[in-house]
């Protein structure tokens, strides 16, 4: 066995972290107009431990998810999420995403046998399968008008009937931050109660909670977290 010595490691993890840096510096900091979705082995690899909000959406849907459950992963970006917190314990992950660019990221780096990665607009399309135990909705919420949102949220309501549970986030913006962020955000929320709002129309059982990080950069992000039952 070849013992690899201290310094050899450590100048391999700066290498590593540094070609995340550029990485993250090419796609999504440059002038011209960097994806919707987001890819998570950025936060992996230079965002850790410094930026750990990232990991929420990954520990806290599996509380609702059993062994061998059925999940639909909307707006499923990259596909971190799917392979390395629910693959873990769903039986099957159906995991959608409208932008082919992001499908073929989550197949190539990100693909498991549990996991059908699909290119799907959700709220054109209908959802792979008709029922689900649990589908996840994270950061997806605020990238649509409200024509789409009521044609999602009627999938929604339909997929999980009485059993199931939408489990998702949206972040909570200052108003000052409201078309500042995310391209191709068309419906940000700034107060939990709007959030409320929205989905008690179409839902008699919602549980929100709000988390707050501070970003590197300056400033916080807050995350409202929704778990939503009972289809009205």
């Amino acid at each position: 066995m070849i013992r690899i010595p201290k310094w050899l490691a450590d100048f391999g993890l700066r290498v590593n972290r540094l070609y995340y840096k550029q990485l993250l510096r090419s796609v999504y900091g440059g002038p011209k107009q960097s994806p919707s979705w987001f890819d998570h082995r950025i936060d992996l690899h230079y965002h850790w431990p410094h930026n750990l909000f990232w990991l929420e959406r990954g520990v806290l849907p599996r509380k609702h998810m059993f062994e061998g459950c059925g999940v639909l992963d909307l707006f499923c970006g990259d596909g971190y999420y799917s392979r390395y917190f629910y693959s873990t314990i769903a039986g099957h992950i159906d995991a959608i995403d409208k932008d082919p660019n992001a499908i073929a990221h989550a197949k190539r780096w990100h693909s498991h046998p549990k996991i059908d990665y699909g290119v799907a607009d959700a709220a054109e399309r209908d959802f792979p399968r008709s029922r689900y135990d649990v589908i996840v909705w994270f950061e997806g919420l605020e990238h649509l008008n409200e024509a789409e949102h009521a044609a999602v949220v009627d999938r929604v309501r339909s997929a999980i009937g009485d059993e199931g549970v939408l489990v998702g986030s949206t972040p909570i913006l200052a108003p000052e931050e409201l078309g500042m962020g995310n391209w191709e955000h068309q419906y940000e929320f700034t107060h939990v109660a709007q959030l409320r709002e929205f989905f008690s129309r179409d839902f008699s059982d919602i549980e929100i909670d709000v988390t707050v990080y501070p970003l590197l950069g300056g400033g916080a992000r807050r995350s409202a977290y929704f778990t939503v039952r009972g289809p009205k």
